[in-house]
């Protein structure tokens, strides 16, 4: 694979959202990288200064409290405002470097704006801030984004000590509104939650259809909670990550919408990281079974795929997923009378969720058109090879025997490679480096010989298939081949990659002194750390390998780049978390094919992704 360090742009809106959420979720918060001395001035250990809250604050059912505490670096102030009636915690920001006449004049102007402000007990404004946290959780109520930044400031809390009793109407959320707010109502669902009581007991023969029509009043409850006009905020943002654009659902084709609408419900993340599934959970869990509970959670963990009807029953299909190769036994929780009707041999490409030992059908189902000959069945199991290459993550869902496959698989790879080239990474021109991967390729398949047949993966081919192998074209990108300075790196997990400009980035943490000192320089050293840092395509492994191989020089030049004084060898996990979040979840390059007659039907036209 090409790594390419230069203008390179994510093509979906929907890829940058979802990478700036994993970011949220796995970095270190935003406003703490930006100002490394906030996150030590915010900690509950410092001295407490002082705590006020408004007079007012029953009568308003508003409190906004601020929480002062004596830092190294002057007062520190984190100030909330909560609303008791309806939204819990709705706001959280502070300061720091403060002195006591900045507190008298917060003091002076809350006289001025007739809502004085009074002493109070911390540990009693502490119950109020975590249990307007508690609250929104409750209800599915958005919290600010960074309000776990300011809670810092708070003693941890016993649960016990939260009162919800101070909180909402008859211990329902009151939604006081403005012009501004004027969509975003809460709308009581219009469900029967007794529904959600009672265990889900399946015999020996499988759920009966009073249990599946069950199980799709559970999920509509779940989707009518999920699309409650409060979410409106999230269901528009949910929208633009899925379609680049807040589209009207009515504006989508059925089966876009419906995929969208499941996706949305089961799996779209909030920037705090939860999901619907979760919410309701925690919003109703009061009610709920254990299973019950257990089987709205692993909603979560859609299935999608492309899947051929291996057997029919009366009311399920025994069915295999062409892009995991496992097989499941998926029930409709409408009849099979009233929905699409397949038969033996057909496609689908469709979405199920687990339920206990089975599985249930989960939004869209789309028939595949195939007459049932071999050559559109062919064609079927091509497009499932190549999502299983293009979209690994997919393949090894729910199949940990492909997974491990595929390692031991690009294992063998990575050592065919050390063996052929005598190190993991080789450097050169690009002209010069695509010419020995392609002597590597050859010698693979036309020169080594399998030690007990004797034979060529080539000339077994040619045996077994009666046709001569020709090695797969691959078109190396013209800027690869004309650039002077090409690393052609092998990784036991990533395979083949090529990096631009690699002995000029290896050599800048060999010998840093070289590299700085004047401006031109460093904006060159810049150029090519900071591009690699921000590339899209460039996985972490060469910052691993360049700690690894000069840990002091590493350090000093990630300082000297990013002006990050504190930063050591052994932070390089926070290096990587904030810049390449998403390599902390990495799969093998390559994936294995368990199905070898999916392979030989899909080959009878072209070439496929690689067999075990």
């Amino acid at each position: 694979m090409v790594r390419q360090r230069k203008g390179e742009k994510r093509t979906k809106k929907k890829e940058q959202k979802l990478k700036k959420q994993r970011a949220k979720r796995t970095a270190m918060p935003a406003i703490l990288r930006r100002d490394p001395l906030l996150g030590e001035a915010l900690r509950y250990h410092h001295p407490l200064h002082s705590c006020l809250i408004n007079e007012n604050w029953q009568d308003m059912k508003m409190a906004t409290i601020f929480i002062v505490r004596e830092a190294p670096t002057g007062l520190v102030m984190v100030t909330f405002f909560i609303d008791l009636t309806g939204f819990g915690l709705k706001d959280a920001w502070g300061d720091y470097g403060l002195t006591s006449s900045d507190i008298d004049t917060i003091k002076s102007k809350s006289v001025e704006d007739d809502l004085p402000l009074e002493s109070c007990d911390l540990t009693f404004a502490s119950s109020i801030i975590h249990g307007g946290v508690e609250w929104a959780k409750k209800w599915g109520i958005k919290l600010p984004g960074d309000y776990k930044v300011w809670m810092r400031m708070l003693d941890p809390l016993d649960a016990d000590n939260i009162d919800l009793d101070l909180f909402g109407v008859d211990g329902k959320p009151l939604f006081m509104l403005d012009e501004e707010e004027d969509d975003f109502l809460f709308d009581e669902l219009e469900v029967d939650l007794n529904m959600l009581k009672d265990p889900i007991k399946i015999g020996k023969d499988g759920p009966s259809r009073k249990q599946l029509d069950r199980i799709g009043d559970i999920k509509g409850a779940l989707i009518k909670f999920s699309t409650n006009p409060e979410f409106n905020e999230e269901f528009n943002d949910a929208k633009s990550e899925y379609s680049g654009e807040a589209k009207r659902l009515k504006d989508m084709k059925e089966e876009y919408s419906a995929s969208f609408l499941d996706w949305y419900v089961l799996e779209w993340e909030s920037e705090s990281g939860d999901t619907f599934p979760e919410r309701f959970v925690e919003a109703h869990g009061d009610l709920m079974s254990r299973d019950v509970r257990k089987m709205i959670l692993g909603w979560r963990d859609v299935i999608n795929g492309i899947f051929e009807i291996k057997g029919k029953g009366s009311d399920g299909y025994h069915m295999k997923n062409l892009i995991n190769e496992r097989e499941y036994m998926v029930y409709p929780t409408v009849s099979i009378e009233d929905s699409l009707s397949f038969e033996i041999g057909d496609f689908m490409g469709a979405r199920i969720v687990p339920v206990r030992d089975f599985h249930t059908f989960s939004g869209f189902a789309v028939k595949m058109p195939c007459d049932g000959s071999d050559k559109e069945r062919a064609d079927i199991y091509r497009t499932a090879l190549k999502i299983q290459t293009r979209y690994p993550l997919m393949a090894f869902k729910d199949n940990e025997e492909k997974l491990k496959k595929s390692m031991e698989l690009i294992r063998k790879d990575y050592d065919e490679f050390v063996g052929y080239f005598g190190s993991d990474e080789l450097i050169g021109s690009g002209r010069e480096v695509v010419q020995r991967h392609q002597e590597f390729l050859r010698y693979l398949m036309f020169e080594k010989k399998d030690p007990q047949t004797g034979l060529s993966k080539a000339e077994k081919y040619k045996r077994e298939e009666g046709k001569v192998y020709k090695l797969p074209w691959i078109n190396y990108p013209e800027t690869l081949l004309k650039q002077p300075d090409v690393g052609m790196l092998c990784d036991p997990l990533e395979g083949v990659t090529f990096l631009e400009e690699w002995s000029l980035f290896v050599d800048i943490f060999r010998n840093p002194d070289a590299h700085t000192g004047g401006w031109i320089k460093k904006r060159k050293v810049k150029d090519v750390i900071e591009g690699y840092l921000e590339s899209d395509s460039i996985s972490d492994i060469p910052f691993r390998k360049m700690a690894e191989k000069f840990p002091d020089n590493f350090a000093r030049v990630i300082q000297y780049v990013l002006n990050w004084e504190e930063f050591s060898v052994d932070m390089i996990d926070d290096l990587i978390q904030h810049y390449k979040p998403e390599t902390f979840h990495k799969v093998p390059a390559h994936v294995a094919v368990l199905d070898s007659k999916m392979v030989r039907l899909a080959q009878s036209v072209s070439a496929s992704p690689r067999e075990v």
